[in-house]
């Protein structure tokens, strides 16, 4: 077993523990080793104010912030938490919920983990994620934001080894994803679909040396629309489902040379020629369309 599903699969038993359940683990995907790949431009500058950065996203300039130590769970309808330092990680089991104009540093398995109720989704804006560890790097093993019910929108996501983990009933928006933990044990993802139903995922940055900018399910995807994203980065910087998807849209997305001269390490994505729309997709600094027909793996330089 890869290291990084013996870890996820230890992660998923610590969460069942705190909610009484336990979820499958994410398609797993070739792993890129370092020797097959030119090696990425980790001094790449962060995208234009077109797009999601460190100045659009995270806690707006000049809020106070309140510190709160330790977990928490949150299981009242409504909670509305604004302006919190929350030192700890956060699991909301309940409609309604927001949180905006917060940080959350969290180095534990999911920084936010939604699920388990049933009607508002949850919303989280305007708020800064980290997993960092005492050293300053990423922290294996964590998800900044997991996994269904939920709304994300102007997020400034860092340091985890996954900006997302999505199931089902999710909006994806407006979010700055970067620096993950580029840890060699890893499977670093800006996006994970372990499952991927009634999902938008739209005008996001995701800059990922790792695994992908958005990986998803093979088989389980239905309803989702992935549109006008600048990505860079990953082994292929986006994995489509390689044996079946119904009512999948990959549109108008921009994809980045900054951290490897195609994309990613291979390409800019594999699959996506099965999914059920794929148009108006283009390199980022010409504007050139990408092909719907496959990408071959290039050779190994």
């Amino acid at each position: 077993m890869p290291a990084f599903r013996a870890r996820y699969f230890l992660v998923l038993a610590a969460i069942a523990t705190f909610t009484g359940d336990a979820k499958s683990a994410p398609p797993e995907r070739p792993v890129l080793l370092a020797q097959q790949s030119p090696a990425p431009n980790r001094t790449a500058p962060p995208p234009d104010a077109s797009w999601p950065n460190a100045a659009n996203t995270g806690v707006p300039a000049g809020t106070t912030l309140t510190v709160v130590e330790g977990n928490l769970k949150i299981e009242t309808p409504g909670t509305i938490i604004d302006g919190k330092d929350i030192r700890g990680c956060v699991q909301v089991l309940a409609a309604g919920v927001i949180i905006r104009h917060s940080k959350i540093h969290c180095t534990f398995a999911y920084a936010v983990l939604s699920g388990g109720f049933t009607g508002e989704r949850f919303l989280i804006e305007d708020s800064e994620i980290e997993c960092s560890a005492p050293d300053g790097k990423g922290t294996p093993g964590t998800t900044a934001v997991g996994d269904n019910t939920f709304t994300a929108r102007r997020l400034n996501i860092h340091h985890c080894e996954n900006g997302f983990d999505v199931d089902l009933d999710v909006t994806i928006q407006d979010n700055w994803i970067h620096d993950l933990t580029d840890d060699p044990q890893a499977h670093t993802d800006g996006i994970q679909f372990a499952v991927g139903r009634n999902v938008l995922v739209e005008h996001n940055a995701i800059y990922v040396i790792g695994t992908s900018a958005i990986i998803t399910h093979p088989t389980s995807m239905d309803g989702v629309v992935i549109r006008n994203n600048l990505m860079a980065g990953g082994a292929y910087t986006l994995y489509c489902p390689r044996q079946h998807s119904a009512n999948v849209h990959v549109i108008g997305n921009r994809f980045s040379r900054a951290l490897y001269p195609r994309g990613g390490a291979y390409g800019v994505w594999t699959d996506c020629h099965k999914v059920a729309e794929l148009r108006d997709n283009v390199w980022d600094d010409t504007g050139q369309p990408l092909a719907g027909q496959p990408i071959p793996r290039p050779p190994r330089d």
